[in-house]
Order: C-alpha cells, then structure tokens, then sequence
C-alpha cells in the first residue's frame, strides 16, 4: 500500500490539481481567497490561517491518523481490519497526500480528496457513522450486510468496502453494494478488487490523476 501512496503522491505533485484548502477556498466554494492569492502562490502564513479556517467551517479531522487514533476510532467496531487499510490511514484520513519529504503533514494543503472530491475515501468518523447505520439496520433485522463489512466510500451509485475478521489479515477484498438495497431479498455484494491496495492503485492508473 505505502508503495502505491508514495506513487500518487508523486504522480499529485507533478500534476497540477486542487489540495484540499485549495477546494474549499475556491469562488465555488467559501471564496476566501483574494484576487490577487488566485495568481500567485499563497504564502505559508497565509496556508496556515486558511487550513484552520477551512478545518473549523468543515468539521475536518486530522488529515492522518496513528494506529492508536484509529483504534479509539474504530473501538465499536468488534473485527480487525486489514495491515493495509491500517497504511492507508496512517497516510491520509479520506484524502491522500501530495508529495513525499518533509512538510507539514498535519496540514490539508499538503493533501487531496483521492480520486476526486465527488468520489472520495471517507474519513475513518464519517465511515464509522456509516457503519453504525448499517450496523442499526441488521440488529432491527432487515439489513442484509454482514456485520463485519465496513464502508470506505459512499455515493449515490453506492457504497465500497473491505471485511474485517476475527484476527487481522493483510488485505481484504473490496466490495460494492448498493445502500438501498440492503433490505432486499435479492440483495447483492459483489467483489470489485482483489484487495484495497489494488482498489487504490486502479482508481490512480485510470486517469484520475491527469
């Protein structure tokens, strides 16, 4: 996984795109940004107070996790989750990040929503909020899902995610659903990857990133 990371990281850095502070500042977004930080380059004081603005108007969390913090964060859920869904948070919290080295990685300029910010990875609060819903809907016994399925990604044509197990395994293959289905008797999860990394790592060769 890391090895695929370190590679969009690159692929991100050389190829001009939105970072995550970037995103939400734009005239689409909060237009926080004067006519003039639009041409230039913003200065790294002028990140910082945008980054906190942007982290206060969005709620966001940490831009990456240790394994304690995903652990606290993941306390309700009784499985183990795979090493390499581990290495993906530990690198970004629902977004990836934009170059290698030394910055400043507790910043969301330093970041992008991975593919793109309609299709994202969600943070490990957002998928835990939406695994409570699943898990809600299988105890009042009309949800068809598994209750060791967990959700990494969800929109409107449906929901991605991986199996966690009894005892931790390197990978998990990734799943895809649809949520208003999971009632129905001809409900169905089909696999879509081998594993999260390969998931990762198709989503970066796909074009996403040009």
């Amino acid at each position: 996984m890391n090895d695929v990371i370190d590679i969009i990281a690159l692929v991100a850095k050389q190829n001009p795109r939105d970072n995550v502070v970037e995103h939400y500042c734009c005239p689409n977004g909060y237009n926080l940004l004067k006519p003039e930080e639009i041409k230039n380059r913003l200065s790294p004081e002028r990140i910082g107070e945008l980054n906190q603005e942007i982290i206060l108007r969005q709620h966001l969390p940490a831009p990456r996790l240790t394994i304690e913090e995903i652990d606290a964060i993941l306390s309700d859920y009784p499985y183990k989750l795979p090493v390499e869904f581990y290495n993906l948070y530990q690198r970004g919290n629902g977004v990836l990040p934009i170059g290698l080295g030394d910055k400043d990685w507790n910043c969301y300029y330093n970041y992008f929503y991975f593919p793109d910010p309609e299709m994202s990875l969600l943070s490990l609060g957002e998928a835990m909020k939406i695994y409570g819903y699943l898990f809600k809907y299988l105890n009042e016994g009309w949800s068809k899902v598994e209750p060791n399925i967990f959700p990494l990604i969800s929109t409107e044509v449906g929901i991605w995610a991986i199996g966690g197990s009894n005892i931790q395994q390197p990978t998990s293959a990734v799943f895809h659903f649809h949520a208003d289905d999971i009632s129905s008797e001809n409900f169905q999860m089909k696999i879509v990857w081998n594993n999260l990394t390969e998931m990762i790592s198709d989503r970066c060769s796909d074009g996403n990133l040009d």
